[in-house]
């Protein structure tokens, strides 16, 4: 439900930081996107079951994907000052040690410019329970950010965009330092 502005704005920051991930060298995959109504060919219903034996092989086959992933970049609408439950959902299904040491860039978007907060208070912490790495520089998209749904505000442009360089630092730097351990070790 909502309107389609509103739809497309919640998908448009964590779409352009993957797009500047992969302006830096790094290759993005589209895991899933929820929808706000019952697609029945969507992610929706995918995540149908309460637990991750429960899932169907799409619903299945996204986890995997979020658990192989070597960098996430991790949307989601604010809803009543927190992530979605849908999100909650799709991390109450990953394996808690696939996250370890992965680096995650987060993202929001919200319906005014006081629930930035989500990021450190509700989405960082998420992360911290996986042991990933969530990169410095977060995300958040308020209204004034966006015309018909699509990023224009000069702020949050260079802010997606120095994310974007924080993320591939990390993923780079965390290749390296395997590298090295796996000589070393």
């Amino acid at each position: 439900m909502g309107s389609r502005n509103i739809r497309r704005r919640k998908q448009a920051v964590p779409y352009h930081g993957g797009g500047q991930c992969a302006g830096q060298g790094g290759r993005v995959a589209r895991t899933c996107r929820y929808r706000s109504d019952r697609d029945h060919g969507g992610s929706t219903l995918a995540f149908a079951g309460l637990s991750r034996g429960a899932l169907g092989a799409s619903g299945e086959a996204i986890i995997q994907r979020v658990e192989k992933a070597d960098l996430l970049v991790v949307g989601t609408p604010v809803y009543r000052a927190s992530y979605t439950g849908a999100l909650k959902h799709l991390f109450d299904l990953v394996d808690y040690r696939a996250l370890t040491g992965k680096t995650v860039l987060l993202a929001a978007t919200g319906g005014s410019p006081y629930h930035g907060l989500v990021l450190e208070h509700q989405l960082r912490p998420l992360f911290g329970f996986f042991g990933a790495v969530t990169v410095p520089t977060g995300v958040y998209g308020a209204p004034d950010d966006f015309i018909d749904g699509e990023i224009v505000g000069a702020a949050i442009i260079e802010r997606i965009a120095r994310a974007a360089t924080d993320a591939v630092s990390l993923l780079n730097s965390s290749h390296a330092n395997a590298a090295v351990a796996t000589r070393v070790g």
